[in-house]
């Protein structure tokens, strides 16, 4: 008995095959392999589905999938600008030719979107965005170093990497102020001036409430950044703990 190959977006019993796959043909050790409650979190379905994952299945068995991540998961009122965010785009390495092609395909035609992209995708599967049409590039990652510390745990520094500390012109430095659910909600109205309403993706007070500040596993700070009594900005930061050291992430 030769099983067909279907597509569809993952049920709620699909997940813990769809987990499996993950552990085994796209890192044995990733969070997605073993932690469902995280899962739950960022996939539970938004738009009427049980989850924001596509998969090709022949059984039980998986031989692909694709998920997304919609900025409108965190706040509905986003949706009719929202941005959608491919994840997690695997296929077996001698699974369907083509397969992968059909996975997008699948998510572009079935899924309600504005605008479209990913983040963090390696170079072998840059060639396949740009074969489908999105504009690619390189992200800049930049670090600061403590302005004292030699004994770095976290980084390999190269010899003669310069500390930024002596050169930041802190003549006028603008304020942070920490906020919290309702200092976030108190800024609703200056977003828009923040934010302009063609800013890719678009984003609200409620989506830094739900996306960080009730993060259900991870401890996310947001501070209004204020210069002259005004808000200028937003920042996003989290305090990562590894080998007895620490580093500060800035994530948004």
């Amino acid at each position: 008995l030769v099983l067909c190959m279907e597509i569809r977006l993952c049920k709620y019993n699909d997940v813990p095959h769809l987990m499996c796959f993950i552990g085994e043909h796209w890192l044995s050790k990733h969070v997605f392999s073993k932690n469902r409650s995280l899962f739950d979190w960022q996939y539970s379905g938004t738009q009427g589905r049980d989850y924001d994952f596509v998969a090709a299945f022949q059984g039980d068995k998986v031989l692909g999938c694709l998920g997304f991540i919609l900025t409108s998961r965190f706040d509905p009122a986003l949706q009719k600008n929202d941005t959608m965010w491919l994840t997690t785009w695997k296929v077996r390495e001698k699974g369907p030719k083509g397969l992968g092609i059909q996975l997008h395909a699948f998510v572009c035609k079935n899924v309600s979107y504005n605008a479209i992209g990913t983040v963090g995708n390696n170079l072998s599967v840059a060639e396949i965005y740009r074969a489908l049409g999105y504009l690619t590039g390189t992200m800049s990652q930049n670090f600061l170093l403590h302005p004292s510390r030699d004994d770095f745990k976290l980084a390999i520094v190269p010899s003669g990497t310069p500390r930024i500390g002596d050169r930041m012109d802190d003549s006028d430095p603008p304020a942070l102020r920490k906020l919290d659910v309702e200092g976030l909600l108190s800024l609703d109205h200056k977003l828009v001036r923040i934010l302009p309403k063609n800013t890719i993706p678009r984003k609200s007070t409620n989506y830094y409430i739900n996306r960080f500040l009730r993060h259900p596993f991870y401890d996310y700070d947001v501070f209004a950044i204020e210069r002259k009594g005004f808000t200028r900005g937003l920042l996003v930061t989290r305090l990562c703990e590894a080998n007895g050291s620490r580093a500060l992430r800035v994530v948004d």
